[in-house]
This record gives C-alpha cells, sequence and structure tokens, in this order.
C-alpha cells in the first residue's frame, strides 16, 4: 500500500513528457512503530523536517521509510496492527522533492483542482485525480508533504487548520 501512495505523488505531480531518465529504484523498509522523539532524531539523521499531524496523540505511528529519504507516517487506532495492508488511515508523507513548490504549483492551474492558499505562502493542492491526497509545497523548500485521508473532507481539513508540521520536538 505505501510503495503505492509514494508512486502516485511521483506519477500525480510528474508532467508527462518523453525526457524524464529512469528513476532509480526506491526500496521500502518494513514498518516499526515509532514515537515522537524517534521521529524528530530521523529528521536530523536524514538532513529534513518529518512532517506529520502532532495533535493527534491516541494513534500508533507507523513508520514508513524508504532508501531516497522519503517517509510516510500512518496514523493508527488503537488495535490496528503496524504494518496492516488496509489503506482507511490518515498518513502523511514527507518526499525529497528538489523542484516540489513548482510541481504543487503547477498542479494548481488544473481544471477541477482544489487549492489552499497557506501561511508561509504554501499551497495545498487535490488534484481530481487523487482526490484522498492533498499535496503541500512552500516556497524555497525541497520538501513536497502528501496527506491521504480516506475522507478527502478531513484531509483538507488538517492542511488548512495548520495541523499538518514539521515534527521538530
Amino acid at each position: 500500500m505505501l510503495v503505492v501512495v509514494a508512486l502516485v505523488v511521483v506519477l500525480a505531480t510528474r508532467g508527462s513528457g518523453s525526457s524524464h531518465k529512469a528513476a532509480p529504484r526506491v526500496t521500502h523498509s518494513p514498518p516499526t512503530a515509532a514515537t515522537k522523539a524517534q521521529l524528530v532524531a530521523l529528521a536530523k539523521t536524514l538532513g529534513h523536517p518529518l512532517y506529520g499531524v502532532p495533535s493527534i496523540t491516541n494513534a500508533t505511528i507507523e513508520l514508513n521509510r524508504f532508501s531516497d529519504g522519503s517517509v510516510i507516517l500512518r496514523y493508527l487506532p488503537a488495535g490496528v496492527k503496524v504494518g496492516t495492508l488496509n489503506q482507511s488511515y490518515l498518513a502523511v508523507g514527507t518526499y525529497k522533492t528538489p523542484n516540489a513548490y513548482a510541481l504543487v504549483s503547477k498542479a494548481s492551474k488544473e481544471k477541477q483542482a482544489t487549492v489552499d492558499h497557506l501561511s508561509g505562502g504554501g499551497l495545498g493542492v487535490t488534484r481530481a485525480l487523487v482526490p484522498k491526497s492533498v499535496y503541500v509545497a512552500y516556497p524555497g523548500s525541497t520538501l513536497l508533504i502528501e496527506v491521504y485521508d480516506p475522507s478527502p473532507s478531513f484531509g483538507h481539513k488538517l492542511v488548512r487548520e495548520g495541523r499538518v508540521r514539521a515534527l521538530n520536538g
């Protein structure tokens, strides 16, 4: 499931030109439960912030790491095991993307795109092709943030309310 989510981000934001080089193979580590302190330490190791929803405190945070430095955090309710294939849970992805803001800005101009203008000049965009994900980027940042939720309105609410934040202690 999570590899599919990461792949969707790449495909959903990439142009359709034929000049793209083949992307290097990205591998995925087995998911693990993580504390907020562990996530802050991981962000320091990776050299970039990890985004999540710090106000959610009653969930197990499932950490999914990829070899390219991308990270997906899933918020699992009590009783749900880490690694479940069920896609019914909030997930926040942080992806190293050199042109993240330009990609999200381009997506914001698509017909049927829903656009949120965020503090700090950020953009939050939901594309009609991927209605359960909000893609977020800020000017000058090399990070693309994806907020996935089975309920598109909940993901938008989290982004609009500024509840999706860097987990930096």
